[in-house]
Order: C-alpha cells, then sequence, then structure tokens
C-alpha cells in the first residue's frame, strides 16, 4: 500500500476545497460581502481551539497562552527586545545573587475590583513552587525557597541558589490567593481585559478593565471566536464577521487579502519554532543513525518555499537568528542517498526492492497545512525506504496524545522562546513529563550538566559560551528535527489601527488597537 494515512475521511474533500473552490468563494466575498456586524464595538479575532485552560498555571497550549495575556498580568512582561520590562512590579533590585526585592505598583486591582497586593503574589509564585504543584511552569520555579511579604506593596523571593532565568519566568500571571483552590482560579486576573461570557467551543467574549494599572485599553470589547478550520477563518474574514486573524491562516490565503483595499497584512519575524518532535524511547527512533537518516531526507527551504510561500527562515535549534543565546550549529544536510545508506548500516535493509524499511506514525492536528507538510514529509521518508502513517486529530485529542506520551513523531510549534533555560525544561532528563516538557525523553548526562550550569550563571558571556555547546549537542545527537522560524503573518480588515506584531505574536498587543465605527 502506497499510502497509509490514517485521518478523517472528509479530509480529502476540505483539502480540495482549499485548493480549488476556496479562491473562488474568497474572490467572491472580497468584491460582495459587506461587513455583518453583530457587534460593532468589538474586535473579532479568531483561535484556533478553545483555550485548555484559563489559568496561567496550568494552560499550556497556545490558545490559552494568547488569553492568558489578555486576562492576566506579571511582577513583569516581556519588552519588545525580551528584555523583561515592569508590569505589576514598579521596580526590582537584586539584593543578593538568591534574594530579589520586588515593589508593587501602588492601587493595584484585580479585574473584580478586589486588591492585589503582596499576599497575592506569595500565594501565586508558591503554588507553582511547591513540591506537590502539577503546574507545567512548576520547573520554572524550582529554586524559590521562599516568598516572603514585607508590605502590601513589597515582597522579596529568596532562591535556592541563583538563578539566571528568574526575571523572564516571573512574567507569569498573578491570581487573586482567594482563588487558588478550586476550578475557577484563572477567571480573574490583572490583564487588560476581563471575562465576561465563556461559550465552550465557540467564544469567549472579553470587555475592557476598568482596574487596569496600564494604559487603558483603546478597545473595549473583545469576541474571540473559536473557529478550527482554516477554510471558515479566511471566509469569515472575507465576509466581514471577523476582523482579525494573527497566524492562523496559511500564507497562500494571507496572499489573496493582499491586493484588497479593505484588508491590510502585516508581518514579522517571529520568534517561534516548528519542529518534528521523536519519541526517543520508541526502539526505532531510540537509534541516533536513524534520527539522522529521517532528517537528512527533508528538504527544509522547499518546504518553506512551496507550503509557507517563503515566510520562514530555516531553524537549527530553539533559538532563531537574532536571540542573544543563538548559535550557529551544523543540521544534517538534505541528502536522501546518504540517508538511505545510513539506514542500511542501521540494519534497516528494505525486505525486497520498492518495500518499506520499516513504519512509522506521524501525529499532527486537523489544519490543513499541518497535513500538507505532513504529506510533503512522507514523500520525503518515502523516497528513502520509510513507509509514514499520518494520523490527524481535532487539536484537544492531537495535543493530549503528545503531553501524554503518545506518539513516535509529532509535529508541533513552539510559539514563545524568550531565556535559554527552555533547552533545561526541554531537554534536560531531570525534566520528563509531568515535571517537565522533555516529551521526547531525551537523555545526555553532559547537557543536563550544562544546562544546569546555564541558570546558575549570571553573566551574559558565560551563558552564550554554555548555551552555545548545549545547542551543538543536541544538534549532533538529532535529539529533534527542528524544522523552520515562521514569520508573524496577520491578516486585518481596514477598520483595525494600530496593531503591532511582538517577537512573540503576544494578544497583549491588542489593548492598544483601534477601531473605526
Amino acid at each position: 500500500m502506497r499510502n497509509r494515512r490514517r485521518t478523517d475521511p472528509g479530509r480529502r474533500k476540505r483539502s480540495c476545497l482549499a485548493r480549488n473552490i476556496l479562491p473562488a468563494l474568497l474572490a467572491a466575498c472580497l468584491a460582495g460581502c459587506g461587513a455583518r456586524e453583530s457587534d460593532a464595538e468589538a474586535l473579532r479575532v479568531c483561535l484556533e481551539s478553545s483555550p485548555r485552560d484559563l489559568d496561567p498555571r496550568v494552560g499550556s497550549d497556545e490558545s490559552s497562552r494568547r488569553v492568558h495575556s489578555l486576562l492576566h498580568a506579571g511582577l513583569v512582561r516581556q519588552g519588545p527586545d525580551g528584555t523583561p520590562v515592569p508590569d505589576l512590579a514598579e521596580g526590582w533590585e537584586e539584593v543578593s545573587p538568591t534574594r530579589w526585592h520586588f515593589r508593587l505598583r501602588p492601587g493595584l486591582r484585580f479585574a473584580d475590583g478586589s486588591p492585589l497586593t503582596s499576599e497575592d503574589v506569595r500565594a501565586t509564585l508558591t503554588s507553582v513552587a511547591d513540591a506537590d504543584s502539577r503546574s507545567f511552569r512548576h520547573a520554572d520555579f524550582l529554586e524559590i525557597a521562599a516568598v516572603e511579604v514585607r508590605s502590601a506593596v513589597d515582597v522579596d523571593v529568596v532562591l535556592s541558589r541563583p538563578f539566571a532565568p528568574l526575571l523572564a519566568n516571573l512574567t507569569l500571571g498573578i491570581l487573586p490567593a482567594s482563588r487558588l483552590v478550586g476550578g475557577e482560579a484563572g477567571t480573574i486576573g490583572a490583564g487588560p481585559f476581563r471575562l465576561v461570557e465563556s461559550r465552550p467551543e465557540e467564544e469567549l467574549v472579553l470587555e475592557a478593565n476598568p482596574h487596569f494599572h496600564g494604559s487603558p485599553p483603546t478597545v473595549h470589547r473583545i469576541r474571540l471566536r473559536i473557529i478550527p478550520s482554516e477554510t471558515t477563518r479566511a471566509l469569515e474574514l472575507a465576509k466581514g464577521t471577523l476582523d482579525l486573524a494573527i497566524n492562523d491562516l496559511p500564507p497562500d490565503l494571507v496572499d489573496r487579502f493582499r491586493a484588497d483595499p479593505a484588508f491590510q497584512v502585516l508581518s514579522a519575524r517571529g520568534a517561534s519554532t516548528s519542529y518534528l518532535g521523536l519519541n526517543l524511547d520508541d526502539p526505532l527512533l531510540a537509534d541516533p543513525a536513524v534520527r539522522r537518516a529521517l532528517a537528512m531526507a527533508i528538504d527544509r527551504p522547499a518546504l518553506i518555499r512551496h507550503l509557507l510561500g517563503g515566510w520562514a527562515i530555516p531553524a537549527s535549534g530553539l533559538l532563531p537568528p537574532g536571540h542573544w543565546a543563538y548559535a550557529s550549529t551544523e543540521t544534517p544536510p538534505l541528502d536522501p542517498g546518504a540517508a538511505a545508506r545510513i539506514l542500511d548500516a542501521a540494519g534497516h535493509p528494505a525486505a525486497a526492492p520498492g518495500q518499506p524499511r520499516f513504519h512509522l506514525v506521524y501525529r499532527t492536528s486537523t489544519s490543513d497545512l499541518a497535513n500538507q507538510q505532513a504529506q510533503v514529509i512522507q514523500e520525503a521518508w518515502r523516497a528513502i525506504g520509510v513507509e509514514t502513517e499520518i494520523r490527524s486529530s481535532d487539536w484537544p485529542t492531537f495535543y493530549d496524545d503528545v503531553v501524554n506520551g503518545r506518539f513516535q513523531v509529532h509535529a508541533l510549534t513552539w510559539t514563545e522562546v524568550i531565556d535559554p533555560d527552555l533547552y533545561r525544561l526541554r531537554f534536560s532528563s531531570h525534566y520528563l513529563p509531568p515535571a517537565g516538557l522533555n516529551r521526547g525523553h531525551y537523555r545526555n548526562a553532559e547537557v543536563d550538566e550544562l544546562l544546569e550550569a546555564g541558570v546558575r550563571e549570571t553573566t551574559r558571556e558565560e551563558r552564550i559560551r554554555i548555551y552555545a555547546e548545549v545547542q551543538r549537542r543536541i544538534a549532533a545527537d538529532v535529539a529533534w528535527i527542528p524544522l523552520y522560524h515562521r514569520d508573524h503573518l496577520a491578516v486585518a480588515r481596514a477598520r483595525v489601527h494600530g496593531l503591532t506584531l511582538t517577537p512573540t505574536a503576544d494578544f497583549r498587543a491588542l489593548a492598544a488597537v483601534e477601531l473605526e465605527p
């Protein structure tokens, strides 16, 4: 059997629609569809899926991260260049290598009007740092030994040892201490917006938070519409029932909006990393020679050119070029012939001409672009004698499989690359799930030591040296297959003004958007 693709039976029809019928429908809508305003004051933005959890300690998916940035605020936030800047804290001081003092802005309140004090900071941080915490952010706060309240606006974070990524991690949203127990902890925050309505799998409605400590949002209401289908998102934009899509349309559809004066297209270099995750506990993928051969069969520039319209650059690791800790590393070169010979030498010859060497299962979401990418990689691996079954699932099912290690190969994008300590949580053998995010179960004792050294060092020069070696060793082991750093692409109706794309495509930027009546 040439194609072992197992997915939704309607997938081929929908792909055909996207390629052949959708352009005509878009053209018709762009030419004649008037806006159907259900709420003229609302900015209507799409999400691919419902957020898994509004609690910033729990929701680790992209939709949750986007909503967290609107509902919540941390002691600090990431500035345009990645440097931490004040948010709830008006300032801080490194009293010693293991003690940091933070002073809160005066008069802070949560969205429900209740006061936000140092006690809420203490309760939130310790709830993540505690040994029995099940938060996916737990590993970010392991070094917090204590959080000491000095006054309503003064709080000290005491570390068990020097920990360089502390400030970068304190972007975590602060929650009311009274709500930390129970299922509604994430519904009240101190961000620029407050939640006023939630219809699972349909829509979240947010309104400007009247108690927000920063500049008041210039848009009063945001409707976050859950639209899993890329095709439907494009059509909703075209007919005027959506105002904005950020990184939620494939590049070929983005180009169709570019020529229409009713729309604007914004682009910016992104800090995200798309990759293939590999289960190194799998008997086949445990062999680095097999992993190297698989990487050598993928033409990443062609993938970027044909599927992404050139809106990306090849990735060699988690950190994009321009990041202060980025180091150029060698990735396995494109060479299908050499890849086939490596598999022969690794004990995986074809049983007979035309017969596969072995089979892999590739898990992905039902996104059209994700499935097109899967098909391209499926053909590349078939060319070296590896047959691949593509299993597409709705986003919640797919993500649950990845989180729980039910995969051989999966495709995902890491969207928030700030501090290089992300390598520790992603690749240290001490952070296998659920303690961390090393879902591929990569193990390398030398890398573990380097990653621990990287958080103890406080000078940027020494951290650059350490993480350069980390990147080199992980690349040499082919612990995963980095694919590309995708550019941010936003399509907005002409009535949307003031949108800025940050390096992480942070939805907090929506607070500065203005809408024409």
